[in-house]
């Protein structure tokens, strides 16, 4: 998503590759050193801070819309009479929410730059949530004057 909007980006799984317990320790020091080597000039980080499940009961509806009495002893005047009655059922509803950070350091000073704390609510695709997380972030980055 940065990539399209005009910057050059190195992902740490680019920079760091897994092992083959596909995990990954690195120090700042690596970090920075690596950045430094690749010629970045600040570092936007993603952090899922925590992930939460909720789930909540959505109550049935029962809507009835009276008509009169009128021709109730005949089968049109009785279909007349209950056919207005509409009811759907509860069910329960889960919801998931993620608290993520976002930071953007400075790599010449080590600095932080700016930072957000953002809740997503049931994002459908980790993917394109991403995607569309990293562009709004750029531009408002953009509007700080963070980066050009």
């Amino acid at each position: 998503a940065a990539t399209k909007r005009g910057y050059e980006v190195l992902r740490s799984e680019e920079a760091f590759p897994a092992t083959d317990t596909g995990l990954v320790v690195v120090t700042k020091e690596e970090i920075l050193k690596k950045a430094t080597e690749m010629g970045c000039d600040g570092i936007l980080s993603f952090a899922v801070l925590s992930q939460s499940e909720q789930s909540r009961y959505v109550p049935g509806l029962y809507a009835y819309n009276p008509v009169s009495y009128g021709f109730y002893d005949m089968f049109a005047g009785y279909y007349s009479y209950m056919a207005p009655v509409v009811y759907s059922p509860g069910y329960y509803s889960v919801e998931n929410y993620y608290f993520m950070e976002s930071n953007f350091f400075q790599i010449e000073t080590g600095k932080l730059m700016w930072s957000i704390q953002s809740e997503i609510l049931n994002p459908t695709s980790i993917k394109k949530f991403s995607k569309k997380y990293t562009v709004s972030l750029i531009d408002q980055l953009k509007l700080e004057d963070i980066v050009k």
